[in-house]
């Protein structure tokens, strides 16, 4: 399967990094469409749609974090596992893992640090407890990616990629506010 995939890239470069994802990734991938449909055959035909994808993307995926790799590829590929569910239609929750960030320390006093993890892990639960629709373009751009690369990725129209990023960012807001408010009245 990989000899295919390599004869579709134009370039040696191109053809050394997708191997190197491929090599990499595949099985964080399969795993990632196997944990949203439950069916081996399924995820692996996902996992195949998703390396096609990235043969049309390869110049833009940034392979240089391993660590932003993973989450990209498992947002992307998850993303495409879900629209394959949305087909059958038989979707499935699927509890996030993607954003598995520890917030920094960046200040030595303790209380601080203890104040910046509380509010660092709040926002991850509202994150993760977003509709797949919003949070999957929230993540792409919590990792720098553009509008137009967010759209081409999760195959959708920049304006609506647009529409759900500003969404997302008022519901995590309000989220944010009401336990704001929560825990100064209690």
């Amino acid at each position: 399967m990989l000899a295919m995939y390599l004869s579709l890239l134009d370039t040696e470069a191109q053809r050394d990094k997708f191997e190197w994802l491929y090599h990499r990734y595949a099985g964080l991938m399969y795993q990632t469409a196997f944990s949203v449909v439950k069916d081996h055959f399924l995820a692996e035909d996902i996992v195949h749609e998703t390396f096609l994808i990235l043969i049309r993307i390869i110049d833009e995926v940034r392979a240089d974090d391993p660590k932003e790799t993973a989450k990209f590829l498992k947002v992307i590929t998850h993303n495409k596992a879900v629209d394959e569910l949305r087909k059958l239609g038989k979707a499935q929750p699927w509890s996030n893992d993607a954003l598995e960030y520890q917030a920094e320390e960046q200040q030595a006093d303790p209380e601080s640090v203890a104040i910046n993890a509380e509010g660092f892990s709040s926002l991850i639960a509202c994150v993760e407890s977003m509709d797949e629709l919003y949070r999957a373009p929230l993540e792409l751009r919590m990792q720098g990616y553009k509008i137009a690369q967010i759209a081409e990725f999760l195959d959708m129209n920049p304006q609506t990629v647009k529409v759900r990023l500003y969404r997302a960012r008022k519901m995590l807001l309000q989220q944010l506010e009401d336990e704001t408010h929560g825990s100064k009245e209690g």
